[in-house]
């Protein structure tokens, strides 16, 4: 290879390493607030589901799940498959009244997000005239579609109580199930 060849080569190859460099702090800013956008984004769809339950309405919970929502509900024996059958679950016999999020953790891959949480839900049972507490957790499923991001599926459960052998601080927050009042919302 020639001299003016190979210069020629590596100033192209210099001048694009150069710009390449250049440009990536800036693409990672970019990238990095975008991450915390869709966070923001899911953090509030979850947050805007839970309100739903408490406010007893249907058409925003049947608004925040796709149409083709894949899963497996807190009563569901079997998977779930879509929307009509996640809605066929859901009940207010025992209405939810306040919601706690514990611990939550995203992952989002482009248009697609996983999200990791444990909550608590206090639901105020009437026949009993006492509330009930219920710990639960879930991995939803969220895609971005048309700009938004949805619920396409989830994996609820319950907490199970821990068996008498575990530590007894953790026993402790398991033994308030029926309460005869709502404790106070943490700040």
């Amino acid at each position: 290879m020639s001299g003016i060849v190979r210069n020629g080569l590596f100033r192209t190859v210099a001048c694009a390493l150069l710009l390449t460099s250049a440009a990536t702090p800036a693409a990672a800013e970019i990238a990095i607030a975008n991450k915390a956008s869709d966070e923001e984004q899911i953090f509030a769809h979850i947050h805007h589901i839970f309100q739903a339950f408490i406010d007893q309405d249907r058409a925003t919970i049947a608004a925040t799940h796709s149409e083709d929502w894949t899963g497996f509900q807190v009563s569901a024996t079997g998977i779930t498959r879509g929307l009509d059958g996640y809605m066929a679950n859901v009940g207010f016999r025992n209405p939810m009244q306040r919601y706690e999020i514990e611990d939550i953790e995203v992952k989002v891959y482009g248009d697609t997000a996983v999200v990791y949480y444990t909550a608590r839900w206090w639901s105020y049972i009437t026949a009993l005239e006492q509330y009930l507490t219920q710990h639960a957790r879930s991995v939803d499923i969220y895609q971005r579609r048309n700009g938004e991001w949805i619920q396409i599926g989830s994996n609820i459960s319950l907490i199970p109580r821990p068996r008498a052998s575990q530590n007894d601080a953790y026993t402790e927050i398991f033994d308030a199930d029926l309460l005869d009042e709502m404790p106070p919302a943490k700040n």
